[in-house]
């Protein structure tokens, strides 16, 4: 597997995840998928339910849609669909175009500040699975013939799970929300297996079913957006309770220019072909499913903490912005978001 962790840094915390199980402890199952890691905490086995059964099940969903959506793998319908150079209409699953029409939603609602082609400007800036352009700042000229060969707009999606090209060399990246629609398929299938209270983290994005252990809500830490790589620390906890919540950073995956000592966020504006120039750290959402919190972390940061805001307002999102502040970091929040 090579799905990259770049859209989104692992910004949330699960307080005590890896505390031994004792008799009446809640049940921990952790794997690794996506090109992260992942943790499922139950409050109890629903009955004739074995934890092993409930860690296969769990495993098989999250290969399923990695093998659907992942564009760091060759064998995906993604991949294949990146490599195809026509225009003709190519058949996708139902699951698939689910995902595409709520980007193509958040498309429009961001005004092109989400775009799920932004493929060709990952790859260029090297944050992409092609490995020679790491830690290289391409030129003016590279980054205008990424965007011409980019936009939503190209992607048309068409009656009985199709899609087509408009341009040959159009190309998709579903980081920004992939992992998302991932934990909302593991939600699905432990509530068809009778799981009554869960935690479902992947990469740092959650949801959560029930009232937790203790009956107050998952107790669920966002992380300070320090810039030591190897620390972590929590500046606020949260009650998360059949809800999802996801963070995007601007604080973690970044690179410096060797020769101008200038450092790149990995977070690319698909308007402008760069990476986003404001200051604005993180963006915290929450939301009722992880794909739609996933997705909209991501635009927001991307439209920075005046815009971002505005429309979060707008669409009546819960959203915590984070940004620099005159003694330390400053919080803003939507009249939607917890208190």
């Amino acid at each position: 597997m090579k799905f990259p962790v770049l859209a989104l840094p692992c910004c949330l915390l699960l307080a005590g995840c890896e505390q031994p199980e004792a008799k009446n402890e809640p049940i921990k199952l952790q794997g690794q998928a996506m090109g992260t890691t992942w943790k499922v905490t139950l409050k109890t086995l629903p009955n004739h339910t074995f934890k092993e059964e409930i860690q296969g099940e769990i495993e098989a969903t999250l290969e399923r849609i990695e093998s659907l959506a992942s564009h760091w793998r060759a064998d995906t319908p993604v991949s294949r669909f990146n490599r195809m150079l026509d225009t003709q209409p190519f058949p996708i699953s139902s699951e698939l175009l689910e995902i595409l029409k709520v980007a193509e939603r958040i498309h429009h609602e961001t005004e092109g500040g989400f775009d799920v082609t932004v493929a060709p400007l990952v790859n260029l800036w090297g944050f992409g699975p092609i490995e020679e352009t790491r830690g290289k700042i391409p030129t003016n000229e590279e980054i205008e013939n990424a965007l011409a060969s980019m936009g939503q707009d190209k992607l048309e999606l068409l009656p009985q799970s199709s899609i087509r090209k408009t341009r040959p060399d159009l190309q998709l990246d579903l980081s920004a929300l992939a992992k998302g629609y991932a934990i909302d398929q593991v939600a699905q299938r432990l509530d068809e297996l009778g799981v009554l209270h869960y935690l479902v983290e992947l990469g740092g994005e959650l949801r959560a079913k029930g009232t937790g252990t203790k009956g107050q809500g998952w107790q669920v830490g966002l992380e300070h957006p320090q810039t030591d790589v190897n620390a972590t620390k929590t500046h606020q906890v949260i009650a998360l309770e059949n809800a999802a919540v996801a963070t995007s950073g601007n604080y973690r995956l970044a690179f410096t220019d060797p020769d101008t000592g200038q450092s790149y966020s990995h977070l690319i504006d698909p308007r402008t072909g760069r990476p986003v120039p404001h200051d604005l750290l993180a963006v915290s959402v929450l939301a009722p499913s992880a794909m739609e919190a996933d997705a909209w972390a991501t635009a927001l940061l991307v439209l920075g903490s005046e815009k971002g805001m505005q429309l979060a307002e707008k669409e009546n999102l819960a959203a915590l912005f984070i940004e620099p502040g005159p003694s330390g970091i400053q919080v803003l929040t939507t009249a939607n978001f917890p208190r």
